[in-house]
């Protein structure tokens, strides 16, 4: 399940469970995708060092830092498993326009204006 079907189905009323669900994680294929998981989480937790260095990380909102967190766990994987692993580079995308989404914009879209002013100059 990529991050869209997990936000689509967050987003529905909670079911009452009826049935008990079994499913173990077969944590072989899930190294094969995430690579290994102490070397992708010490990857991600230094990532997330680099990040909160930044002079704006205070600054950033929940969604925004959270966002950023997320990404860098996909990034670790990506780096440390299969990075032809299609959901990594969907989910990053998500996150990024989930905290996209969350900006209140405080200036006119610049792609907006850029091409209107190509259009004027041709």
């Amino acid at each position: 399940m990529n991050l869209m079907e997990i936000l689509e189905r967050a987003a529905q009323p909670a079911q009452p469970n009826t049935q008990e669900t079994t499913m173990p994680v077969n944590l072989a294929d899930r190294s094969r995708t995430h690579g290994n998981y102490k070397d992708t989480a010490a990857l991600s937790q230094s990532i997330k060092d680099v990040l909160r260095s930044g002079r704006n990380w205070s600054s950033l909102t929940d969604s925004q830092r959270e966002s950023l967190e997320s990404i860098s766990v996909k990034l670790a994987r990506i780096l440390n498993g299969n990075a032809n692993f299609r959901d990594h580079w969907d989910d990053i995308v998500g996150y990024g326009q989930l905290a996209a989404d969350s900006v209140t914009p405080t200036m006119p879209q610049i792609s907006a204006d850029i091409a209107q002013t190509l259009n004027e100059t041709n």
